[in-house]
């Protein structure tokens, strides 16, 4: 025979609420003499019985909801995982980090690139203009890289966003 622990885990409910709300409203057994068929079909007709003024009844049915409610969020949520998942098997998704990180190489090398230009400018200068002309490409490119470096880098970043991220922190390839 099943202890009261017993029929607490098949039932799904705390020994207290068998102790308290249970055993008071009629539940059929007595101690180490319980009968799960019995309890089953005797919470079954609660259900429908008048008597019972529905109140177990709807505490049973609202936990049951509330039950089937995380349930559905869970598969959702493992659901989502999945999908994110496939995505990133397809390569439709990257690493934010390794996104980042590429993006930060690529300021490195254009800023590198355009410092030089200057030089190159002198170079291919006619002679009585190299020195201006040097000046002036630096100047403009000094302005140039201060505008860069005051661009935000994500414009359109909203915090609640990361949430929607993967667990890599995967954003979607537009």
């Amino acid at each position: 025979m099943p202890t009261l622990q017993d029929v607490a885990d098949y039932f799904d409910v705390s020994p207290l609420t068998i102790k308290s709300d249970w055993r008071p409203r009629g539940m059929p057994g007595s101690r180490g003499k319980w009968n799960l068929r019995d309890i089953r079909r005797w919470k079954e007709s609660r259900r429908f019985d008048p008597s019972t003024n529905g109140a177990s009844s709807q505490t049973d049915t609202e936990l049951l909801r509330r039950r089937r409610v995380a349930e559905a969020e869970e598969a959702e949520q493992r659901a989502e995982k999945l999908r994110l998942a496939n995505a990133q098997k397809r390569g439709e998704l990257l690493d934010a980090r390794s996104v980042e990180l590429s993006a930060n190489e690529l300021v490195v090398r254009l800023k590198t690139r355009f410092e030089s230009l200057p030089d190159e400018f002198e170079v291919v200068a006619p002679a009585g203009l190299r020195s201006d002309a040097r000046g002036t490409a630096a100047e403009f490119i000094d302005r140039l890289l201060i505008e860069l470096a005051s661009w935000e880098a994500y414009p359109d970043y909203r915090p609640e966003a990361q949430e929607q991220e993967g667990p890599n922190n995967e954003r979607p390839i537009d």
